[in-house]
């Protein structure tokens, strides 16, 4: 049998990883972030609780004990779950052991922690051990067999009849000592599995059935509960799928609405005031119960993506519109955007308030840096027809002539995207553009002034 060493254990719990993708947790580890792993934890914090998890998730979170930990949990730094996400996506050979055993708690990896594992004997292994300390019934009566043909061939001095008799007193006990004790083993036998039986009846006896089990909804998921338990909460009959899986959700642009084969992971209810509830499995709203529905591409970019456009921008068929987005760190310069507008893009129709400043979220500049407005390519169409995206640094240095003037260096860099994302090589534009003035002020606009092709 091989050897449980600490690099098996992390072995064995990627392998389950791999092969299951996180199980319970699949909606969000499938393709992890620190993100999803937090939420992970957030849901499944009240629901996993074996012997030795709270000493993994002690040592993880640090808990203290005045704190309350699914607060923290909630406010974790996302940083400190890089390790996770790398040991899910193989990116690390030798992980943190503190980082191993949060993941055997995310996908249930038993057993666990790692002592409970070096520990840990196979159930082979086991029937092996017992297979070689039970003495077989064959075994014994051959033995007794061996023996009597020993006494046999002792000379003797009696006569061939008494000889004979007494070989068949001998063949007649060997026998009803041989059925005696198979008798025995098969009545032994017996008993155990009666009593293993009786202990099963019992402890289930000793269970609460199914309907004696109930469950409340508290805020955004399902709770069991006792059926006398008093609340104002309304009491349900016990579901443990709705339980472990059903769970009322925030989203956003980021989130993973669809798996790879299109099913959805995420359900949605319309409430009657017209705002959304997203769920993480199909059932009832728990509180107006009627259907969840599957997320559609159309609630989720008439309710989640919220088109940011500028609506009073439309693309022409006469035209070729094209919308400018320079950023100087994580603002847009809006005044170089419009010298662009004037002096390099004059064969567009062009707007650098295609999106309104109030609404270019976090989320939103992160897809526009990079390019890429896919998530909004069916509204973007109706729009503009090309996407220039760029960045822009200032460096100033005065020079030491006692009538003091200043140079600005400007750098300067942009693509062009279609509204599929894909960048026109040809029109790529990367520049060093400098100008002088009597203040950093006049020195940058006279820079500007100078940008061209």
């Amino acid at each position: 049998m091989e050897v449980r060493t600490n690099q098996t254990y992390k072995r064995d719990i990627l392998k389950k990883y791999q092969e299951e993708k996180g199980g319970d947790v699949q909606s969000y580890l499938l393709e992890p972030t620190r993100k999803r792993i937090r939420e992970a934890c957030i849901w499944l914090y009240n629901k996993r609780n074996e012997k030795n998890d709270g000493e993994i998730l002690r040592r993880f979170f640090d808990f203290k004990e005045e704190e309350d930990p699914y607060k923290k949990i909630k406010k974790f730094d996302l940083d400190k779950f890089r390790p996770i996400d790398n040991f899910l996506k193989g990116k690390t050979k030798d992980p943190d052991d503190t980082c191993v055993e949060m993941v055997s708690w995310l996908i249930d990896f038993n057993p666990r922690p790692y002592a409970a594992y070096y520990s840990h004997k196979d159930d082979n292994h086991i029937e092996e051990e017992k297979d070689t300390g039970m003495i077989s019934p064959e075994v014994f009566v051959t033995d007794t067999s061996n023996t009597s043909t020993k006494k046999n061939n002792t000379p003797t001095t009696t006569n061939n009849k008494a000889s004979k008799e007494d070989t068949n007193n001998k063949s007649k006990k060997k026998y009803k000592w041989s059925l005696t004790l198979k008798i025995v083993i098969a009545f032994g036998a017996i008993l155990m599995t009666t009593g293993y039986f009786l202990r099963d009846k019992i402890q289930l006896a000793s269970l609460p059935s199914e309907d004696q089990r109930c469950m409340v909804w508290n805020e955004n998921h399902y709770e069991e509960v006792t059926c006398s338990w008093k609340s104002l909460a309304k009491l349900e009959p016990y579901d443990k799928k709705l339980i472990d899986n059903f769970q009322k959700i925030e989203v956003n642009v980021n989130t993973q609405f669809f798996f790879e084969n299109g099913l959805p992971r995420i359900w949605y209810y319309k409430k009657p005031n017209g705002k959304i509830d997203y769920f993480t499995a199909n059932g009832f709203h728990p509180i107006y119960k009627k259907d969840v529905k599957p997320i559609t591409q159309h609630i989720i970019n008439k309710y989640v993506l919220k088109s940011p456009f500028n609506t009073s921008f439309l693309n022409t068929p006469e035209e070729e519109e094209l919308a400018v987005f320079i950023f100087r760190n994580d603002t847009l310069d809006i005044e170089l955007a419009k010298q662009l507008q004037k002096n390099l893009f004059k064969n567009y129709r062009t707007t650098p308030y295609l999106i309104a400043a109030k609404k270019l979220n976090p989320q939103l500049k992160e897809h526009l840096q990079q390019g890429d407005l896919s998530i909004y390519k069916s509204d973007m169409k109706k729009h503009i027809d090309y996407l220039c995206v760029g960045s822009v640094s200032y460096t100033y240095r005065e020079s030491g002539m006692k009538a003091k003037l200043f140079t600005c260096e400007m750098k300067l860099v942009y693509d062009i995207f279609d509204t599929k994302g894909n960048p026109d090589l040809d029109k790529s534009f990367s520049k060093i553009i400098t100008g002088t003035g009597f203040t950093k002020e006049e020195a940058k606009q006279n820079t500007i002034k100078k940008v061209s092709l």
